[in-house]
């Protein structure tokens, strides 16, 4: 009888069967309503978690969400400065749109199984911090919720932490090395007495400098907006236990024995 439960909820209308590496595939997707099986929802939603670790594993190689470029060659691979920029925050909403979708349909597929609500915080999303007044849910949402944030999304978004911080040592480290091959190249001009020609010296540094600067690309502010969802991850999970216990201790079922 359960599998032939239809509910009602928001699906993706494209891709769910399938855990392609194409990004095409990800903007493919479409929202609409629709009607579905508790076994299809469930079936759905673990392809959603296939989708959404694959593009989590593939920041920093298919997937763009930060980058840098030489200010003398204005390019990341085929993009322009502005094409790459619009690629990252797309990428971003693309990664905010499957997790969202994910979460209404195990919230579809939960109500199903608990009658009784605990007050929690908002579904976490990903492109802004979430500023929602908390609302009612099940217990069973809550504890599901709880188990996904632990052990599915913060591991995500701790990986896409960790790229994010060995990406910014790359990109220091190679700084570093063009300002040294700068200050190497001016030196072999006008010696490595700075005093020397300080005017010229100066017009040659200006004049070369583009050769050597790297322009950090992250419109995105990747570190900050992870960092703050890790915090909000981890604030959920610390309080819904006791939500979670007092919500059981207060109230009843009826068992027939």
């Amino acid at each position: 009888m359960k599998n032939n439960f239809l509910i009602k909820l928001i699906q993706l209308s494209s891709g769910l069967k399938t855990t392609t590496r194409s990004l095409s595939n990800f903007g493919k997707d479409v929202l609409r309503m629709t009607e579905m099986t508790i076994r299809k929802a469930n079936y759905d939603r673990k392809m959603l978690d296939k989708k959404i670790s694959i593009f989590v594993n593939d920041v920093g190689s298919q997937v763009k969400l930060f980058g840098f470029y030489r200010e003398s060659l204005p390019t990341i691979g085929t993009l322009t400065p502005d094409q790459f920029v619009e690629q990252c925050k797309s990428n971003w909403q693309k990664l905010n749109d499957l997790i969202k979708t994910r979460e209404i349909l195990n919230e579809a597929v939960m109500k199903a199984n608990g009658a009784f609500s605990a007050e929690v915080g908002p579904t976490i999303e990903v492109k802004n911090y979430n500023e929602d007044a908390p609302r009612k849910v099940s217990i069973a949402i809550a504890i599901a919720r709880k188990n996904y944030y632990s052990n599915t999304l913060r591991p995500l978004f701790a990986s896409i932490q960790s790229k994010f911080q060995k990406f910014s040592h790359v990109y220091e480290t190679r700084s570093n090395e063009l300002k040294n091959s700068l200050m190497a190249q001016v030196n072999s001009q006008y010696g490595s007495d700075s005093n020397a020609a300080p005017k010229a010296r100066i017009e040659y540094q200006n004049a070369i400098a583009k050769d050597y600067n790297l322009i950090l690309l992250n419109p995105l502010d990747i570190g900050t907006v992870v960092a703050k969802n890790l915090e909000e991850i981890d604030d959920y999970i610390a309080n819904i236990d006791s939500l979670i216990s007092n919500a059981t201790e207060t109230n009843k079922v009826v068992v027939d024995l």
